[in-house]
């Protein structure tokens, strides 16, 4: 009961971790490698969650779900191997040679659709006997292809994507990555491996099930899957999670020069509000922004002097929406020099005066919105 508790609490966390990187990184970027990786966890967390809806009967009250999973673990693999493509290969988006890689789903989802669209009665009936017997789940044919075959496939595809994977890893394009983002490599890196690790203790398992059918062995043995399922997802989550420069990197990680301008790079520098930071410099915004500090002084240059011009001028912007707001009607200009980022009240003075061409009082009383009635 105690296992089954953790893993349900896992379930909800790859829900968790799935639905947040759909909300919070995914608007920022256009790349498909975001959408990939949170479907990843979220069908994992779908089809995992079966095995507890079978369990505890669960099912009888729902059964026109069951075998809903088994067509979509074979979108699995594919979601994970093309969120290594995409950043590896600095593809936004899916070709059409890509949607080979869902072709055993639509091939299984036409198996099923006739036990999909029979009677409910009917259904009700033979969910409750797989509740009875589990091993009916594959051993039961009610598809047009044998849950043998079936069964082999889902054993098979996870190991020919790991193969893909790491022969990806191992290309030319990925050591380049490797070169140029040490931290996002290492990422692709570790999920493999950890894909690995699990999918191969996972097929030891099914190996020793086989060979030892005493009834004390196959208990100890059936709660192994459920443990390393349990250890994986919590381990790929959680680090995924803890590591908020990771994030970053998976947020913007198509934004480079070779595909952006200083206008992107310009918005992003506003979404997160690096400028308020006083000690930021140009090395230490081109490793939040993962690009390369010459490349990002090239682009700046095209527009401004150098970076201390162009960070101020955006520290200014900042400023003088502050002051539309009547910031000084509460806080002095120290405060609001030190708001926008700057390290001392005369250098702001300094750079207000050259870019406005008056100073922040006389701007706020120019500019402030007017108080509306209620």
């Amino acid at each position: 009961m105690f296992v089954d508790l953790v893993y349900f609490i896992n379930i909800v966390f790859s829900v968790f971790t799935g639905a947040y990187l759909l909300i919070k990184l995914r608007p920022a970027n256009n790349s498909n490698h975001i959408t990939f990786l949170a479907l990843y966890f979220i069908c994992n967390a779908f089809c995992f969650s079966f095995y507890l809806l079978i369990k505890y009967n669960i099912i009888i009250s729902i059964p026109y779900l069951y075998k809903i999973a088994a067509p979509i673990t074979y979108l699995i693999a594919p979601f994970s191997f093309l969120h290594l493509k995409t950043i590896i290969k600095n593809k936004p988006s899916i070709s059409r040679r890509d949607m080979l890689h869902f072709v055993l789903f639509f091939i299984f989802l036409v198996s099923y659709f006739e036990f999909y669209f029979m009677p409910i009665d009917e259904k009700t009936a033979y969910v409750i006997k797989v509740c009875n017997n589990f091993k009916l789940t594959y051993q039961d044919n009610i598809g047009l292809i044998p849950e043998f075959i079936n069964t082999i496939g889902r054993i098979l595809h996870p190991f020919v994507y790991l193969i893909l994977q790491w022969h990806m890893l191992l290309s030319s394009k990925a050591k380049k990555l490797k070169t140029k983002d040490f931290k996002l490599y290492n990422w692709l890196y570790k999920l493999t491996l950890f894909q690995s690790i699990y999918t191969l203790s996972l097929l030891a398992t099914i190996m020793l099930n086989i060979v030892f059918e005493t009834a004390n062995v196959n208990q100890f043995l059936e709660l192994i899957p459920t443990i390393l399922t349990i250890t994986f997802f919590f381990t790929i989550s959680g680090y995924l999670l803890w590591h908020q420069d990771l994030l970053r990197r998976l947020k913007y990680v198509n934004l480079s020069p070779l595909s952006q301008d200083l206008s992107n790079i310009t918005k992003r520098v506003k979404l997160e509000k690096y400028f308020k930071d006083p000690h930021i410099n140009l090395e230490k915004l081109s490793d939040l922004l993962t690009i390369n500090s010459k490349d990002l002084s090239q682009l700046i240059k095209q527009d401004y002097s150098n970076f201390n011009k162009w960070i101020n001028s955006l520290r200014i912007e900042y400023s003088l929406e502050l002051l539309k707001q009547g910031y000084l009607n509460q806080y002095s200009v120290e405060a609001l020099s030190e708001a926008a980022g700057f390290k001392s009240k005369n250098t702001f003075y300094r750079a207000f005066k050259e870019i406005t061409n008056t100073t922040p009082i006389k701007y706020m009383k120019d500019n402030s919105e007017p108080l509306h009635a209620t």
